[in-house]
C-alpha cells in the first residue's frame, strides 16, 4: 500500500521549484534575444523532467488519498493531503505555463493546426511509468543543436492534443510532422522504442549519438496499443488537411487592461490581496496563492463597488456578476501568460498567485437591446435574441466571457468582437464560441 512519505514531497516540491526558477532564466534569456538551440532544447529538457517528477508524486498521493477516504489508511489527515496535491497541482499549472510559451513560439504561425489540435480532448498523463520515460529520453536524444528539426513534446502544453511530439523545422520555420511513440516493457535494461510520424515535404535526421536501431518490429504491440495508434495516425494526417475550418476573426480592438493587472499583481504581492475595478462593468481581484481548492472572491469586493456594478443594469433583477478565474494557461485559445506585455518581474510575482475577473453584461445588453435584440434565458443560461423575420440570431452571452477573462479586454472591446462575431455568422442561427485565438494588433506582444 502507497503509503505518505514527507520527506518525499518536501524533496519533489524542493527540485521542482528549482527547475522552475531555472525555466524562468531561460525565458529571459530567449525574450531578451539570446536565442540559441542549445538553451531550447535545455529549457523543454528541463520541463519534461520536472512535468515527470511532478506528475509522478501527484499520482502516488492520489493513491494514498483513496486509502485515506476508504479508511484504509488513518496516517495522514485529508486534509494536509489534499493541501499537499492542490499544491503539486498548481506547479503543474506552471510548468504548462511554461510549456505554452515554448509551443506557442513554433506553432503561433499556424492557427489552422492549433484549430485541429484543440478540437481534440486534453489527454492528461495518467501513469509516468517506463513508457514516459522512454519518450523523454527520446526526444532528449533527437534534440541536439545540429538536428535541422525541433521535436516539441506536447504534453508540455495546455494544447497540442494529436499524438506524442510535434515536429518543427528550422530552415522552413513551421510544423511540418506529427509523431506518436509506443514503447516495449523494460527487458534486460533496454526497450523498443518507435514512433510513427507524418511529415510534409521535410527530411528527418537522427543524431548518431541515438546509438539505436531501426526497423520496422512491432510485435511487443498488442491489439489495444494497435488500435490506438491506427487512430493517431489517422488523427495526424487529417490535421494537416483540416475541413470546416472555424470562423477566424481579425479586428482591430480599442482596449486592454494589462496596466491594470500589472497594478493588481504587485498590490497583491505587497499584501498578499488586491482589488482594482478595471471599467465599470469589469473588477480584478488577487489573492497569493495559498492551494485552496476554492476561494470566495466576492468578500474581497468592496460593498459599494458591487452596488455600482448593477446601478445600471438594463434588465434589472436578470443580470449577475460572473466571477471566473483567470487561466494563465493558453488552451489554444488566447496569447499565453509569458507573452503578456508586463514586465519580468511582476510576470513571476503574477505566477503565485490567483487572479479573478469579477464582471456583469450590462453594457454588452444595453447596446445589443439598442439594435433590437431581446435578453432571454434558457435553463437559467442568458441568451440575446433578435428576429429578422428570416431566422432567429441567438448570441448564448457566454461567447464573450473569455474576451473578459483571458484576453484582458472592456466592455467596449467585447461589444466590437461580438459585433464581430454575429456579422460573420449572418448564415448561422446560433453563432459559435469563439474557438481559435482572435488576432488584435494594437498591442505589442513579445514577439
Amino acid at each position: 500500500m502507497e503509503k505518505y512519505k514527507e520527506k518525499r514531497y518536501t524533496d519533489c516540491c524542493q527540485k521542482v521549484k528549482e527547475n522552475l526558477d531555472k525555466v524562468f532564466n531561460l525565458y529571459l534569456d530567449l525574450i531578451n534575444k539570446k536565442i540559441s538551440w542549445e538553451l531550447f532544447i535545455e529549457y523543454q529538457n528541463t520541463l519534461m523532467d520536472t512535468l515527470y517528477l511532478e506528475k509522478k508524486e501527484e499520482l502516488l498521493l492520489k493513491k494514498v488519498l483513496k486509502n485515506v477516504r476508504n479508511g484504509v489508511d488513518k496516517s495522514i489527515d485529508e486534509v494536509k493531503l489534499t493541501h499537499c496535491i492542490d499544491k503539486l497541482q498548481y506547479y503543474e499549472r506552471n510548468i504548462l505555463i511554461f510549456g505554452d510559451f515554448l509551443c506557442w513560439t513554433f506553432y503561433k504561425n499556424d492557427f489552422a493546426l492549433i484549430d485541429e489540435h484543440i478540437k481534440k480532448e486534453k489527454v492528461g498523463l495518467n501513469s509516468v511509468g517506463s513508457g514516459i520515460v522512454a519518450e523523454i529520453d527520446l526526444l532528449k536524444k533527437i534534440n541536439v543543436p545540429e538536428n535541422p528539426q525541433f521535436y516539441i513534446y506536447n504534453s508540455i502544453s495546455s494544447f497540442l492534443r494529436i499524438g506524442d511530439v510535434s515536429i518543427f523545422d528550422k530552415t522552413k520555420f513551421k510544423i511540418v510532422g506529427l509523431g506518436e511513440i509506443k514503447s516495449s516493457v523494460p527487458k534486460n535494461n533496454s526497450m523498443i522504442v518507435t514512433m510513427d510520424m507524418i511529415v510534409k515535404n521535410s527530411n528527418i535526421y537522427y543524431p548518431k549519438e541515438m546509438n539505436a536501431t531501426t526497423d520496422n518490429d512491432k510485435s511487443f504491440l498488442t491489439e489495444d496499443m494497435i488500435s490506438h495508434l491506427e487512430k493517431q495516425v489517422e488523427e495526424m494526417k487529417k490535421s494537416f488537411n483540416p475541413k470546416n475550418a472555424n470562423i477566424k476573426i481579425d479586428k482591430e480592438v480599442p482596449c486592454f487592461h494589462f496596466n491594470d493587472l500589472e497594478k493588481l499583481i504587485n498590490d497583491c504581492d505587497k499584501n498578499g490581496v488586491a482589488y482594482v475595478r478595471v471599467s465599470k462593468d469589469i473588477s480584478y481581484i488577487a489573492i497569493n496563492n495559498d492551494y485552496e481548492g476554492h476561494v470566495d472572491f466576492s468578500k474581497y469586493i468592496p460593498k459599494n463597488e458591487i452596488e455600482n456594478m448593477f446601478s445600471k443594469n438594463p434588465i434589472k433583477g436578470q443580470n449577475r456578476i460572473i466571477f471566473s478565474e483567470l487561466n494563465f494557461l493558453s488552451y489554444g485559445n488566447n496569447i499565453p501568460y509569458l507573452y503578456y506585455p508586463l514586465s519580468s518581474d511582476c510576470m513571476k510575482k503574477g505566477l503565485n498567485q490567483t487572479i479573478c475577473i469579477a464582471y456583469t453584461y450590462n453594457k454588452i445588453i444595453e447596446e445589443f437591446t439598442k439594435i433590437g435584440f431581446q435578453y432571454v434565458t434558457k435553463k437559467k443560461i442568458p441568451y440575446l435574441e433578435k428576429n429578422d423575420g428570416k431566422s432567429i440570431i441567438s448570441i448564448r452571452l457566454s461567447a464573450i466571457d473569455d474576451f473578459y477573462i483571458n484576453m484582458l479586454l472592456d466592455e467596449t472591446s467585447g461589444l466590437i468582437l461580438l459585433k464581430t462575431m454575429v456579422e460573420k455568422s449572418k448564415k448561422e442561427s446560433s453563432i459559435p464560441r469563439r474557438e481559435i485565438f482572435v488576432n488584435v494588433r494594437n498591442i505589442l506582444f513579445k514577439n
